[in-house]
């Protein structure tokens, strides 16, 4: 497992280095604008962590379903297939490696967060007196409480929905390349496919959820994360147990 994670780590390195770049640079752009005490260059730098974020859990997940796309429809690729591993534990190896990229990225990005919060709250008193009284707001109109607990809870959901979105695209082109070979526009078949699978899971999760009737956020975001590991277990079993049936590995 531990090889196939390094050789998945190998294959992916260059968008990890350039967005490592970005973020540095991104960081550089906060700092100075504080230490100058320029709010238009540290509003900017934060600015741009903000969208960096967003853009890596993209790009790794992007990366992860092309790669395994790639492996599919390539023979070189397909030669992983061959080796002595189990369908489970190459597919684990891929998945495994989006999930340690996207936990890196979080755990960096949270640092960075907490750090720069920290930074600029003891700088510009007005900006905290500012941000506690729209969380007020918020709290008192909508009841929803802005605080690092709420914020772990969501980051911990956002990688659970994230996970299921690898499972179940790889389920899509796991049906599309063994169910139907010969066929032009898997590509397209893939991705309608991938749409089709969270729709249905989407559907039965939302009706579920109102049967429940839950009420509270924390009984939804813990309803949300079982159903999203149970889902993403489900498409991981079924993406393996079609490759070995259908395949000859």
């Amino acid at each position: 497992m531990l090889n196939l994670i390094k050789y998945e780590l190998i294959k992916q390195r260059t968008s990890k280095i350039i967005l490592t770049g970005f973020i540095i640079l991104a960081e550089l752009a906060f700092i100075i604008g504080v230490c100058i005490d320029n709010e238009n260059i540290w509003a900017t730098g934060t600015f741009c962590l903000m969208l960096l974020a967003m853009i890596t859990f993209v790009i790794v997940a992007l990366e992860a379903i092309s790669t395994y796309y790639r492996d599919m429809q390539d023979k070189s690729g397909y030669m992983l297939f061959m080796t002595p591993h189990s369908v489970y534990t190459i597919m684990g190896g891929k998945i495994l490696t989006g999930i340690l990229s996207i936990v890196a990225a979080t755990i960096i990005f949270g640092l960075l967060t907490f750090a720069d919060v920290t930074v600029v709250a003891s700088k510009y008193h007005e900006l905290t007196r500012m941000v506690d009284s729209i969380r007020s707001a918020l709290n008192q109109l909508y009841a929803i409480d802005i605080s690092w607990g709420a914020v772990i809870i969501a980051t911990v959901d956002i990688v659970f929905s994230w996970i299921a979105m690898i499972t179940s695209a790889f389920l899509a082109i796991t049906l599309c390349m063994t169910l139907i070979r010969g066929v032009r526009g898997k590509g397209f078949i893939s991705f309608a496919a991938f749409c089709a699978i969270n729709w249905v899971y989407e559907f039965a999760t939302i009706q579920i959820s109102n049967w429940l009737d839950l009420s509270s956020y924390t009984a939804q975001m813990g309803f949300t994360a079982v159903t999203t590991v149970v889902f993403a277990g489900v498409c991981f079993w079924a993406s393996g147990y079609i490759l070995k049936r259908e395949l000859s590995l």
